[in-house]
Formats: structure tokens, C-alpha cells, sequence
């Protein structure tokens, strides 16, 4: 086979590629479309704000000083930093900062 030829079907081989995706693209819209209806919700608007009420993680406050206090009591029982960062839905650097401020941290070369 010729390098023109080759050349020739892999032109073709993209633009079966770009119908495919092209096909996939519409049939994704059309079931999405459908999806709050088929969970019961008028519109995508309340689908959506239910989705995201059982997916979003949601973090606890440091302004609560009990929930402060339970980051706290797990660090001190052992929990790595970026274990509790996952567990609580804090950032490292805050479990950082928490572990400095309750001196579970000490100095480089102390």
C-alpha cells in the first residue's frame, strides 16, 4: 500500500472518528435530557440540587470548637494530615495549621 493510500484512509478512518463522536455527543444530550424525569424531578434544576446534596462533602466549620476539637483528638490519636484533610473536607495545610497550633508539630533539627 502506498503512502498516498494510507494516507487516504487514515483521512477516512478521522472523519468515522468525528461522526462517532458526533453520534455519541447527541445520544449523551438526549439521555441526559431525560434523566430528571426518569427520578421523578420537573425540571434539571431540582435534579441537580439533589445530586449535589448527596454528593458534595460537606466540611465541618473550625469556628465550631467541637468539630474543631474532634480534628484535633484524631491527629493526636494518630491520623496522618492528609488523612483527616480527607476525612473532615479540610485542606492540608489547614490540618497543618491545626497541628501547629495544638503543638502536635514540633521545630526541623529539634
Amino acid at each position: 500500500m502506498s503512502l498516498t493510500n494510507q494516507e487516504q484512509e487514515l483521512e477516512q478512518l478521522k472523519a468515522a472518528v468525528a461522526a462517532k463522536e458526533a453520534e455519541i455527543a447527541q445520544n449523551r444530550h438526549a439521555q441526559l435530557a431525560h434523566l430528571p424525569a426518569q427520578y421523578g424531578f420537573k425540571n434539571a434544576k431540582e435534579f441537580c440540587k439533589a445530586v449535589l446534596s448527596v454528593s458534595v462533602k460537606k466540611r465541618g466549620s473550625l469556628r465550631d470548637p467541637q468539630f474543631k476539637d474532634s480534628v484535633i483528638s484524631a491527629l493526636k490519636g494518630g491520623m496522618k494530615g492528609s488523612e483527616a484533610a480527607r476525612q473532615f473536607g479540610l485542606s492540608v495545610a489547614t490540618i497543618q495549621n491545626l497541628k501547629k497550633a495544638a503543638g502536635l508539630v514540633t521545630a526541623r533539627g529539634s
